[in-house]
Parts: C-alpha cells; structure tokens; sequence
C-alpha cells in the first residue's frame, strides 16, 4: 500500500494513547481498592489529559520512529527486532511508573516525582515501609499491565510480515511522520511548549493528577529536580522585593519574651511523633483516637493552630530542629554537604553543657536521616542496629510500645541536664503493630490505627518516667513530624491538612500554663527558637523560625505542598502553586487580602530556595 508506513504511525500513535486510558482505569480502581474515593467527575480527566498524553507517545515512538528511517538499509528481520527490542523496554518503564504512581498515590496522595525516586537509594527500607497489599498490588499489576501491553502490540501494532514499502512514497511519509512526532512533543504550534498546566482544569487536585500523564511528569519533574540545584525555579518577584516582604513578617519592634518554664536549666526531651494529624485528637477538635494525648494536654500548654511546614518525615526533622523550612521536592537532609551547614538544636543545647541524645528504632538510613543526624554531634544515637531484638519487631523496627521502656532507659543513664529526641515509629506505613486491627474508620482504618496503638504506648512512656528521678526537672515537647491523609479525607491543599499537634508539658512548665491552649498560628519552624529562648541559649542561627512567645511576633507558617506551597496567617491561609498557576486554595474571602498572602507566601518560596541553593 502506498500509505503503509502512515498507517504504521498512526497505529503506534493509538497503541500508546489506548494503554494510558487503560493506565488511569487501573489508577482508579487501585486508589479505589485502598479506600480513596475518587471525584465523580474523573472521566473529565481523561478529556483533558490528550494533549500530554499525546506529547509522551511522541517521545515514546521518537526512537522507533527514526528506526523505521533505516528500513530500506537493514534486513526486514535485524530492523523488526530492533523495534520490538525498543518498545519492550518502553512498554515496562510505562508500566512500573503506571502502576507505581497509583500505588505511591494510596500513601502519599501524590504523584510520582523525583524526590520519591531517591528513596529507591535505600530500597530495603522502602520494602520494609510499603504495605503488604500496596508491594503485592505493585508487583502483580506491573507484570500484568506488562504482558498484557506486549501481548497487544505483537498481536494488533507491530510490523506485519507483509510490510512493504517503496523509497518514493516512504520517504515523504516518513518525514512527515518525523514532523508530526516534533509537534507532538512540543504539544502543538502555540507559543510556549506544553508544560502541566494544559492538563489541569479543575480545583480538585486529585482529577488534575489524574490528567496528568505520568511518565511525562515524571520525567518532567527529574529534569526540573536536578536543574534546581542551580538556579531558583521559584522567581516570582525582584529579590529585594521578596526580601523585603519576608523581613516584614519577621520584623520584631522589641526582642522580649514571655516565661514559661519554672526551671532555669531543665531536661528536655522532644517526642516527635510520625504523621499525626490534629484530627486524630479531640483535644484539637479532632476525634477520640488519642485518649492518653488529650489527657496530656489537660496537664499542659497545647497549641491548637501549629502547622507541618512539610509533608515527609525527612522535611519535618529538620523543620523541628534546625528550623530549616523546605520547599516541594526538596528534602535538603538529603544531601549531605548542604545538611552539614544548617544549624541543629542539639548543637546549641551541648554547648551550654546538656548531654544529648537521638533514639529512634527504626533505619536512620531512611530519608538520608543517619547523615543529618551523626553530623550534628549526638551524644547518643539509637537505632534498630543497636536496640535489643524483639519477637515483636515490626518491619520498619522496634515498635513504640516496646520503645517506650527502651527510651526511658536511655534517659535515666544520662547526666543531667540533658537533650533528648525521641522519634517514633509505628504510625509510618505499612502501619505494622502488634495490637489487633480494629474498624475505626471507614478509610485510613490501618492509619488510624496505628496513631491509636503510638498514644498508648505514649501512655506507658510516662507512666515509666514519672517514677524516675530526672521526671521532676523535664520540659516535654510533643510535636508531629508532619501531617497524613486521614478519616476526614481533607485535601492537601488546605491548611487543614497540615494542621499537627504540638504540646509542652512535664513539671518544668510553670503552673499558670498548665491545661491552656495556645490559639495563635504557630509553624514548626518556629518550636527550636522559641524552646531556645526560654533557655535563654542563642538562637541567632535559627532565623527561619520566630519566637512565639514574643508577644510582637506576627503569627504565620509557611507549608510545603506536593505541588506547590501555602501561607497561613491569622486571618487564613493561600495555597498556590507554579504549576497550576491560576489554582489558589483559600479560606480568606476578600479578594485583596487573597491576593496579599499569596504575595507573601510567594516570597517566602523564592527566598527558601535562594537560602536552599546557598547552603
């Protein structure tokens, strides 16, 4: 046929497009599986998700395509192996990345990036973190949406034994094919090539993802990974004008603060809590799954509007103690050289003579966590390499319950005064506890549970520590390392979402504080300088974070989202972000005022990263 090779380009063409509307199938009926509803409005998605879907089967069949140029110089047979040879090792990155985003979605509500691929540095801790069904489902559906994708290709879409084709009408057509492959990836004729926000056309972020094409964000998303750490991304303004923006919400008329500790020089000791949220607690409004926590904050000063300013436990650890804010995709403790430049807590607290310690039972080679902590000098550093075996050892390490006891004994051997991080564990996915598994919850049940099983082993924390003698000079500081998709089904957009707990409490604060909430905004950044000023200790380093208990500090936090940032004040919060520039997530109604916390937090973005890329 005189039209042969056209036919041929048009098939591949649908061949591609066909297996990523099968690909969102499988991604809906995977989150579905899991307890993640879906919008009704999804088969929206797959309208607004052709004109990316068709830019990657462009970069898909570039190769093959430009094969086909050395058809009348190969033999038939050396020509339709080297073809099928390509789209068989297409065919299975599509179907790893199909699948592995869908399965990443069910934990972390997002879709596949870069930062998620540096996990794979660590893939023993990654198959000890993910859920039995998630890995099963992973593996199975991956292999299968493999053969299935190889079996339709040699028996629908490859080069029929029959192929003929003739230099005067396959040359015209085969150029024309190598044009039309041109304008698919660059995704048309406009003036700026398709980028993701051709795709987004909803203020549900969920039906944006899902138009998304994954591997073309995927390799989106790594080109833009690695070429952030040289130059911002996050340009929305002159420098002078972002830095003059971020000096006014720090600006302080007067450095005071208000006293809360009734200790000069007390113990204290952090309990950084992984992934809760405040609507696992009553006492924040939430529900009764922390009963031992709310009766903590009946004893203590609770902090009803603290906000993550991350959304992993390797952006939240260095939020906490170094005041380090993030911005999305990065996890600077992940690099080793920028994470031996931040300022830590622990640093400040040995030098003015505390005895310091870090305790965690799991891997701290997770997240890169091992290097960030061993660089900042703990006296102590515990993990599962060193805590005692257990019958009861989950997958990701010592379970809290039995940490609890292991903890206090590594306080009590301890010189006063001392620093300590407690960082638990049981409440990270694959949610792996010795308790029973209860229907708590028509979603998140194995969430939720986990958070349950923490808070009673919170509850046997200090039951064993207000026996012990150092209990009676000890400020404790409870804090979430970051938030979690949970029963209420808030989205990650909102400021919600990243709403954690933070309590202090124990003898060392004074009388006048105890059973009080704290109704102001709160960030994590802001716990170490305000802990460090009511020590009286310099906390000059830690610039980032605001001593709450000044009562001239303005109140705000800067959170990072999968897809953008936000900005929370007293009067609400913006959530913005570059991709889907026209998309803002806000609770504030006057339009202006919008406006002026988006600019703000707009600035605050820009100057993170210009502080990330100087480090």
């Amino acid at each position: 046929m005189k039209l042969e090779l056209l036919k041929l380009w048009l098939q591949w063409l649908a061949f591609w497009l066909l297996l990523f509307l099968l690909g969102r199938l499988v991604f809906i009926a995977i989150i579905f599986s899991f307890g993640f509803a879906p919008p009704a409005q999804w088969p929206e998605s797959i309208l607004h998700s052709l004109r990316l879907d068709i830019s990657m089967a462009s970069y898909f069949l570039l190769l093959p395509w430009l094969l086909t140029g050395l058809f009348f110089f190969l033999s038939k047979k050396a020509w339709s192996k080297a073809v099928d040879g390509i789209f068989i090792v297409v065919l299975l990155l599509n179907a790893f990345i199909t699948i592995g985003e869908a399965c990443l979605y069910t934990e972390w509500k997002s879709k596949l990036t870069a930062q998620a691929l540096t996990y794979l540095t660590t893939p023993d801790e990654v198959a000890k973190s993910a859920n039995l069904a998630i890995t099963i489902t992973f593996l199975g559906l991956s292999l299968g949406l493999f053969l299935v994708s190889v079996w339709v290709y040699f028996r629908f879409f490859r080069l029929p034994s029959s192929f003929q084709a003739s230099w005067k009408w396959a040359v015209p057509q085969w150029l024309l094919g190598c044009a039309a492959l041109l304008v698919g990836v660059r995704g048309g004729f406009q003036n700026f090539p398709i980028s993701r926000s051709d795709a987004v056309f909803s203020t549900n972020p969920v039906l944006n993802d899902l138009a998304i094409n994954p591997a073309w964000n995927l390799a989106k998303d790594c080109l833009e990974y690695y070429a952030n750490n040289r130059s911002n991304p996050y340009i929305e303004m002159p420098e002078d004008q972002a830095q003059a923006i971020v000096d006014s919400l720090y600006y302080i008329p007067k450095d005071t603060s208000i006293s809360i500790l009734s200790q000069a020089r007390p113990n204290v000791v952090f309990i950084i809590l992984e992934s809760w949220t405040a609507y696992a607690s009553k006492s924040l409004g939430g529900d009764s799954f922390t009963p031992f926590f709310d009766s903590l904050a009946q004893q203590g000063l609770l902090f009803t509007r603290c906000y993550s300013n991350g959304y992993i436990s390797d952006q939240g650890m260095p939020a906490i103690l170094s005041s380090q804010p993030c911005t999305r995709r990065m996890s600077l403790i992940n690099q080793t050289q920028k994470a031996r430049r931040i300022p830590c807590i622990n640093e400040v607290m040995k030098a003015n003579g505390y005895q310091t310690g870090f305790l965690f039972g799991g891997d701290l080679n997770y997240g890169d966590m091992k290097s960030y902590i061993l660089s900042k000098g703990f006296d102590v550093v515990l993990d599962e390499k060193n805590v005692p075996p257990s019958p009861n050892k989950s997958k990701l390490g010592t379970n809290d319950w039995e940490m609890a006891t292991i903890v206090n004994r590594k306080i009590a051997e301890s010189k006063t005064p001392f620093f300590h991080v407690w960082y638990t564990l049981s409440s990270h996915s694959p949610f792996d506890i010795p308790d029973p598994i209860e229907s708590l919850t028509p979603v998140e049940n194995l969430y939720i549970n986990s958070i349950r099983f923490s808070d009673k082993a919170l509850g046997r924390f200090f039951q064993i520590a207000r026996t012990q003698a150092w209990y009676n000079n000890t400020l404790f500081v409870l804090v979430s390392d970051h938030s979690h998709y949970n029963h209420r089904q808030i989205e990650s957009h909102t400021m919600e979402y990243h709403r954690i707990p933070f309590l202090l409490m124990g003898p060392a604060l004074r009388p006048e504080w105890k059973g009080k909430t704290w109704d102001k905004v709160v960030s994590q950044l802001d716990i170490t300088p305000s802990i460090l000023a009511q020590l009286k200790f310099d906390r000059s380093a830690f610039f980032w974070g605001k001593n709450i208990f000044n009562p001239y500090t303005k109140p705000s936090a800067f959170f990072t989202l999968y897809f953008g940032s936000g900005l929370v004040e007293e009067d609400g919060y913006v959530s913005f972000s570059q991709d889907y520039s026209w998309y803002m997530g806000t609770d504030i109604p006057d339009t202006n005022r919008q406006e002026l916390v988006a600019r703000h937090g707009k600035a605050m973005q820009q100057r993170v990263f210009d502080d990330y890329l100087k480090r």
